[in-house]
C-alpha cells in the first residue's frame, strides 16, 4: 500500500520570495551566532558544553515522563541536542533547522536525523508530538501562521514556547505575548493543556492539543486553572501586604543602616552567585565523568569485540585445517580404493595369500 504525500493547503502555499526570504534568514544563524549570541546565559552552544546537555537531558525526560511520545519532532533543533536526548530515551526522534552550521555540527550519530529545512517547509509525515522551543519569534510576522498551521497538520500534540520579552535580540521578528500564539493555534483547533505544566521548558511554555470541540470536561479543566490562579494570586497580595507593612517598620534610621543593609544584600547575592558557580562545577564535573565513563566502556567494548573476533578467526582456522584433514583422507581412501580394484594389486593380493598359505603348511609340516 503506497502512502500518498498530503496535498499542499491553500494557506501553505510558498512564494518564491517567501522561500527566499528564509533562506536569507537561515544565513543569520552562522557559528557567531552559536558560538556567542544564542540564548541569555552566555554560555557558547556547542556539543561539549555541559550546561546545554544538562538542560536538554531534563527536558527530554520530562516529555518521556509526562507525556510518553513514540515519534517525536523538534522543529527549529539547532545542533540536535534535544534529539540525541530523546533518541538516547528510545524516542524516535528527528529535527529540522534552516541553520547550515548548526546542522552541520551535530553529532555524527544523529545528523541524518536532522535536515536542513525551514519551519515553513510542508512536513512529510505525522508525530505523536511537535516540539518548537523559542523559534517562531525568528520569523517575521507574516510566515507565523503558516508555520503553526504547518505543524498541526501533522500532529495532535506541540509543546510550544516562544519569549514574549526578549527584544533585545536582532533576530528575534515577532515577539508576541502568550495570546498571540493561543489565538494562532486556537484557529487550528489547538488549545492550552490547563492541566499539565511545561514549565520545565520555559515559564511561558506551553502544550497545546487538538480539541475539535470544547467539551464540559475541558471547561471544568480551565475553571480548575482559573479559580487555583486567582487563589494564588490573593495569597501573594496578601503576603505581600504583610511585607509591606513589616518592611515600613524597618528602622533605617541614617545612611549607615541603609549601606548596612545594601551590603548584607550584595553579601547574599555574592554567596548566590558562588553558589551557582560551585553547582556549575559540579555539573561540568560529573559530565566529564560521565563522559569518561563512557569512554572507558567504549574502549573496552572494542577491546573484547577485538579479542572474540580473533578467536573466532581460530576457530575458522581450526575448521578449515580439519575440512582439509577431512578432504585430503576421502582422496587417499580414493585412491586406495583405485588401487585395490586394479589387476597388478590384485595379482599382489593372490601372491601375499599363497605366500601365506605356504608359510603355513611348512609350519605344519
Amino acid at each position: 500500500m503506497s502512502v500518498q504525500r498530503p496535498s499542499t493547503p491553500r494557506s501553505l502555499t510558498r512564494t518564491e520570495a517567501d522561500d527566499a526570504e528564509v533562506r536569507e534568514l537561515g544565513k543569520r544563524y552562522d557559528e557567531n551566532y552559536f558560538l556567542h549570541e544564542i540564548g541569555d546565559m552566555g554560555e557558547p552552544y556547542v556539543r561539549d558544553n555541559p550546561v546545554w546537555k544538562a538542560i536538554f537531558a531534563r527536558v527530554a525526560q520530562a516529555i518521556v515522563t509526562e507525556l510518553a511520545p513514540k515519534s517525536v519532532l523538534d522543529a527549529g533543533c539547532g545542533i540536535g541536542f534535544l534529539v540525541e536526548a530523546l533518541r538516547e530515551r528510545g524516542v524516535e526522534a528527528f529535527g529540522l533547522d534552516i541553520s547550515e552550521y548548526a546542522i552541520a555540527n551535530a553529532a555524527d550519530e544523529v545528523r541524518p536525523f536532522c535536515e536542513l529545512a525551514s519551519i515553513t517547509d510542508e512536513l512529510t509525515r505525522r508525530y505523536d508530538l511537535i516540539v518548537c522551543m523559542e523559534v517562531l519569534e525568528h520569523l517575521p510576522p507574516h510566515l507565523a501562521p503558516r508555520a503553526v498551521e504547518n505543524l498541526t497538520g501533522h500532529t495532535d500534540l506541540v509543546l510550544f514556547s516562544s519569549t514574549p520579552k526578549d527584544f533585545r535580540d536582532s533576530t528575534h521578528l515577532n515577539v508576541q505575548p502568550t495570546e498571540y500564539w493561543v489565538g494562532l493555534f486556537g484557529s487550528r483547533d489547538f488549545f492550552r493543556d490547563p492541566d499539565f505544566d511545561a514549565s520545565f521548558v520555559a515559564d511561558h511554555a506551553i502544550l497545546f492539543r487538538r480539541i475539535k470541540a470544547i467539551p464540559a470536561n475541558v471547561l471544568r479543566a480551565y475553571e480548575r486553572r482559573y479559580w487555583r490562579t486567582e487563589k494564588e494570586l490573593r495569597e501573594l497580595r496578601h503576603a505581600g501586604a504583610q511585607t509591606s507593612e513589616e518592611a515600613a517598620g524597618v528602622n533605617l534610621r541614617n545612611v549607615d543602616d541603609q549601606r548596612a543593609y545594601i551590603e548584607s544584600l550584595n553579601e547574599r547575592l555574592e554567596a548566590m552567585r558562588e553558589r551557582q558557580n560551585e553547582l556549575r562545577s559540579l555539573l561540568m564535573d560529573a559530565n566529564e565523568q560521565l563522559l569518561r565513563r563512557d569512554q572507558e566502556l567504549r574502549v573496552r567494548g572494542r577491546e573484547e569485540i577485538r579479542l572474540r573476533d580473533e578467536e573466532i578467526e581460530w576457530l575458522r582456522g581450526v575448521v578449515r585445517q580439519r575440512d582439509e584433514e577431512i578432504e585430503w583422507l576421502r582422496g587417499s581412501q580414493a585412491e586406495l580404493s583405485r588401487l585395490q580394484s586394479t589387476r597388478a594389486w590384485l595379482i599382489v593380493a593372490a601372491w601375499w595369500r599363497l605366500r601365506a598359505r605356504v608359510a603355513g603348511l611348512f609350519r605344519a609340516g
